[in-house]
């Protein structure tokens, strides 16, 4: 498996390399090697979603509610300034600095 330098490794392939490699070497050196988060590794092996993916589940499925919700033909399902302030408005929705 070869990773092209300064392309973005896809996360499938790099934890089916990690898990061909982990019985040569010690997957903390596979990851910091690959310059990726060993963490993320174990994350994705045990199928746990990060609490910032639920989050934005979340945060998407309030953001489409709302669009649904403004029914102004002009605004065509909500884009625009209006949708904007409304999205702001909402105690869903924050920002994420």
């Amino acid at each position: 498996m070869f990773f092209c330098e300064g392309a973005r490794r896809d996360p499938a392939e790099v934890s089916a390399f990690v898990d061909s490699q982990r019985e040569r070497f010690a997957v903390e050196l596979i990851c910091r090697t690959l310059g990726v988060s060993t963490s993320a590794y174990y994350q994705r092996a045990t199928g746990e979603r990060s609490a910032r993916a639920v989050a934005d589940e979340h945060l998407l499925e309030r953001i489409q509610a709302l669009h649904a919700e403004n029914t102004t033909p002009t605004a065509r399902g909500g884009c625009g300034r209006r949708f904007a302030a409304r999205a702001r408005t909402s105690a869903a929705i924050a920002s994420r600095a």
